[in-house]
């Protein structure tokens, strides 16, 4: 497993170099859809997979290596954070055995990671500490029920440094994450049919593309 991830990693490193995103820091933060259309890419080992190449980025660009997670499906449920040492089986234990399956509501998730995304107020001081851009990852397979919610978060959070990398897995009908990638600035959308059939290589390049790097490039240090 060691390997596996070193490896991916070093995909993820290079990819970096080619978009000129290396020394911008970060923070990862992982939203992953727990609607009952979900099961079948829970029990194939799907979802897992996402995770662990998830990770791959985070150890990069992140600097505690560290990958926030929420699990939503009518509601959203912050879990226990994933990092190296607790990604072998972290699926099955942190998400299935303890988050219940539901419906598709995507603003309550856009909403949990917008606060948790948020600068830290100043003890002593006015205003906040600006918090680190924030890449979040979001993963689903169909479509919600409340999209005009979710757009106006959407819409709202451009002010706050997050970048939605919004990922439809699956073969369904992906058109309004489809059309907020294209609509919105802080926004993209990945469609991935079946991520087993993509290489790292093809994975990473989709992920951390020309459009998210020419986003990032004003964190640039």
């Amino acid at each position: 497993m060691a390997i596996d991830i070193n490896k991916r990693v070093e995909r993820v490193g290079i990819v970096l170099e080619k978009r000129k995103m290396n020394n911008i820091p970060c923070q990862v933060k992982l939203c992953i859809d727990k609607s009952g259309s979900m099961q079948d890419l829970y029990s194939d080992g799907t979802v897992q997979d996402v995770v662990e190449r998830v990770l791959a980025i985070s150890l990069k660009v992140d600097q505690d290596g560290t990958v926030d997670v929420f699990a939503f499906h009518s509601s959203t449920k912050e879990v226990k954070s994933v990092t190296l040492p607790l990604m072998e089986n972290y699926v099955k234990k942190e998400i299935e055995d303890k988050v219940g399956w539901g419906g598709t509501s995507y603003a309550p998730a856009f909403k949990a990671i917008v606060d948790s995304s948020k600068g830290k107020k100043v003890l002593f001081g006015f205003g906040a500490k600006p918090a680190d851009p924030t890449l979040a990852i979001f993963i689903t397979d169909g479509e919600n029920d409340d999209a005009r919610e979710a757009e106006k978060i959407i819409k709202e959070s451009q002010s706050e440094n997050i970048y939605w990398l919004l990922m439809g897995i699956g073969r369904a009908n992906f058109n309004f994450i489809q059309r907020l990638g294209d609509d919105y600035p802080n926004a993209g959308f990945v469609p991935i049919a079946n991520i087993k059939d993509i290489d790292d290589d093809d994975l990473y390049s989709a992920m951390l593309n020309e459009e998210l790097a020419a986003w990032f490039q004003k964190f640039k240090k």
